[in-house]
């Protein structure tokens, strides 16, 4: 019994090991990847989107202008135009929509 939980353990760690290592880069530069795949791989990885939900969609569910505005930083970091580190400023600024909202 109790290996199986080291089995289990062992691939939820080496799944992780190789999710971990994928770079934004990579993401971006993958040629096997549609653009929709990359933008939402983007948005769900490399942001506090997931969550936050309730920052990017209106009572309804649909989306609202953060979530356009996400999107399209997204699109600029995918063609180059904007480096990958706005990401990280997003997510601050999240992080203080969160704060704000407690």
């Amino acid at each position: 019994m109790a290996l199986k939980g080291y089995k289990y353990a062992q691939k939820s760690r080496n799944r992780n090991r190789v999710i971990g290592q994928r770079s934004i880069h990579d993401i971006i530069s993958r040629r096997d990847m549609s653009y929709g795949t990359k933008l939402n791989y983007i948005r769900h990885h490399y942001t506090y989107y997931d969550g936050n939900h309730q920052f990017f969609h209106n009572a309804n569910g649909k989306p609202n202008a953060s979530k356009h505005i996400l999107n399209e930083a997204i699109k600029e970091v995918i063609h180059g135009r904007v480096d990958p580190s706005v990401l990280g400023e997003i997510n601050k600024l999240i992080m203080e929509w969160r704060k704000e909202q407690q």
